[in-house]
């Protein structure tokens, strides 16, 4: 697919991974973003309904759905939220879709929550994963022919930006010289990936999208213990404070999380930000962002 001179629908747009899809087409397409804004009590202009989307006054060619639920904890707070911005949003983006009668292409940001404790178990333990994946059934069953669909299942994303998840915490701790206790044993899995190369599989999935129907996993190929990924920011920045681990398990969270799906690697698709060179972005980036908040 050309990626150039399209009308592109972006379904939170104002997310982590919406921000910089947006960033990265907005030169050379027309770009309409839709979703709730942090800090704004009254969004309902900005939800993804029905009617909001006619408001829009705009046909895409393209959708990029990353709206939901801030994080799988939120989900699980508050489920009502979670149904609404999870799975509602995918029934009105799709229903608007099919009254458009304009073959949109149509790519869902979905998630490893999806799975248990690995890619080949279909079997969320969470409230946001069984949106998630109850989204992804819904879009298959409904879209058939009508349009191409792209879900990609994205592993433990992150970069310059994420104000969330491991990363996020451990660093807000260091900085408010919090004692570092973490959940868990230290000795859970995640396959790791940087939004930049995020937006590329984004990229080259839409270039090879020819069939009506892609899913896969968006991963890296290097497996990391939360243990690991912790050492390394306190080794970045220093810190002489022992890492202690509390040894409880939130049963909505799977202990491992990866990925043993193979269709990048037949792609020919190689991450280009090392985790280190990863990690250190994102320290400097963290560091920025509290110095002139």
């Amino acid at each position: 697919m050309n990626l150039i001179n399209k009308k592109i629908l972006i379904a939170g747009g104002y997310g982590f991974i919406g921000s910089y899809i947006f960033k990265k087409f907005r030169k050379k397409n027309k770009i309409v973003i839709i979703g709730k804004k942090k800090n704004i009590k009254d969004n309902s202009k900005n939800k993804i309904t029905l009617n909001n989307l006619y408001n829009l006054n705009f046909i895409p060619d393209i959708i990029f759905h990353c709206a939901g639920s801030g994080t799988v904890s939120d989900a699980q707070k508050n489920k009502k939220n979670s149904f609404e911005d999870d799975y509602q949003s995918t029934k009105n983006l799709l229903d608007f879709c099919i009254k458009t009668k304009k073959k949109i292409t149509f790519i869902y940001i979905s998630s490893a929550a999806v799975y248990k404790n690995n890619s080949k178990i279909l079997k969320p333990s969470s409230i946001y994963g069984k949106n998630k994946l109850k989204s992804e059934r819904f879009l298959k069953k409904n879209l058939g022919n009508k349009m191409k669909l792209l879900i990609i299942r994205f592993f433990s994303i992150y970069g310059n930006g994420l104000k969330k998840q491991l990363l996020w915490d451990t660093c807000n701790k260091i900085v408010q010289k919090k004692r570092l206790t973490f959940f868990g044993n230290g000795d859970e899995k995640r396959s790791w990936l940087h939004i930049d190369d995020a937006i590329s599989i984004i990229i080259l999935m839409l270039k090879v999208l020819k069939k009506k129907i892609i899913i896969l996993d968006g991963h890296a190929y290097d497996v990391y213990k939360n243990r690991q990924i912790i050492e390394k920011i306190v080794a970045n920045l220093k810190v002489v404070n022992k890492i202690k681990f509390n040894n409880k398990k939130q049963n909505f969270v799977p202990s491992n999380q990866i990925s043993k799906c193979n269709k990048l690697k037949i792609l020919g698709w190689q991450p280009k930000m090392n985790l280190d060179k990863g990690i250190k972005k994102y320290i400097l980036w963290f560091l920025k962002y509290k110095k002139f908040k």
